[in-house]
């Protein structure tokens, strides 16, 4: 797999586009890539599918992915981690739907129920004052999370969100989170990268950036990547959510508005293992799949 089609195949995980066969509850060990000598993950396939209709509003929320179902550190990290991105469903920097705690992630089915009930208790308030000023709305929240790469030492997982309440278009979220496999622990910017590797490490994105997502669709051979972005590049700052690590190299992805314009989607690239490692900590390094 290019780097390229790495990078578009974890964009698709992201935002949902992945088949989850939500029907089913038999323990499965699926993900979009594995290493061909990584161990299983056990997960369940679940799904929740609710409606809310009051008036000439209406929502509609549906939650379905694969949850993991072992006892180990690695399988309640992934769970956890889950949880927190459904908790903050509605907004990323705003309050919480629920509070984070061992008892609300030990089940999900009864965790992805509690998110769907909340979303649509939120909406019914919303919807309480629209009827009253005859205004007719209709309200759409869709998220979906399976594995997207593992191999014998990491575990990547993906997310996406699509909330639309009203207005031009809605709001999607696309990230993921790596884990390793022996601890659970999650990897991100902090313990991933040397502390002064920050320049040379944008340097390589603001190159994939170009290269891999942007370029193809320019007209005009003037043009570069301070045209495309909303921001400075010389100010490009790494994405608000962690990088991960997938089958052909580690992967940066920013979410709508964060660098372009929303027409821009999520702009994202993947760097070689090799073109990286000199910019990783040493336990970083050595969870890098195995050729």
């Amino acid at each position: 797999m290019s780097q390229l089609n790495s990078t578009r195949a974890f964009a698709a995980a992201i935002i949902g586009l992945a088949t989850l066969s939500a029907c089913s509850n038999a323990h499965t060990a699926k993900s979009v890539d594995t290493d061909e000598t990584s161990e299983s993950f056990m997960t369940d396939s679940i799904h929740v599918n609710d409606t809310l209709v009051m008036g000439g509003c209406n929502a509609t929320a549906k939650i379905s992915g694969l949850y993991p179902t072992g006892d180990d550190c690695l399988s309640d990290s992934v769970r956890k981690w889950i949880a927190d991105r459904l908790r903050y469903g509605l907004s990323e920097t705003g309050t919480p739907l629920f509070e984070l705690h061992d008892g609300v992630y030990d089940n999900g089915d009864s965790l992805i129920r509690l998110e769907c009930d909340l979303l649509l208790a939120d909406a019914r308030q919303d919807f309480s004052s629209f009827i009253a000023d005859s205004i007719s709305v209709s309200y759409e929240y869709d998220f979906r999370f399976s594995p997207a790469y593992t191999t014998d030492s990491i575990l990547t997982y993906s997310f996406g969100s699509y909330v639309y309440l009203g207005g031009a278009h809605g709001g999607a979220t696309g990230c993921g989170q790596t884990f390793a496999r022996s601890t659970g622990d999650m990897l991100d910017s902090g313990n991933m990268f040397l502390p002064d590797s920050l320049p040379a490490l944008l340097s390589m994105v603001k190159s994939g950036l170009w290269n891999q997502y942007f370029k193809d669709d320019i007209d005009g051979s003037d043009m570069t990547l301070r045209d495309v972005l909303l921001i400075n590049p010389d100010t490009l700052h790494l994405p608000a959510f962690p990088p991960v690590y997938l089958q052909e190299g580690i992967n940066f992805t920013y979410q709508q508005y964060e660098i372009a314009c929303y027409a821009a989607g999520m702009p994202s690239c993947t760097i070689s293992y090799d073109s990286i490692r000199p910019l990783l900590t040493p336990k970083a390094a050595a969870l890098i799949p195995k050729p």
